[in-house]
């Protein structure tokens, strides 16, 4: 059996993208928020609106 190319998972809160092995796994959580006017931005201010996985 060939492992999976992606690994993508969620529920977190934070962001995540490593390889184990063969497998690219990744997490782009925003976390909460934002709630303005107080808070301005994610919770996570690693995540990245921008990115996207093509499979």
């Amino acid at each position: 059996m060939r492992p999976a190319d992606l690994w993508v998972y969620g529920h977190t809160h934070e962001s995540d993208d490593t390889v184990i092995g063969a497998t690219r796994v990744a997490s782009n959580a925003k976390g909460y928020g934002p709630w303005m006017p107080q808070q301005r931005t994610w919770d996570n201010r690693s995540f990245d609106p921008n990115l996207i996985n093509e499979i």
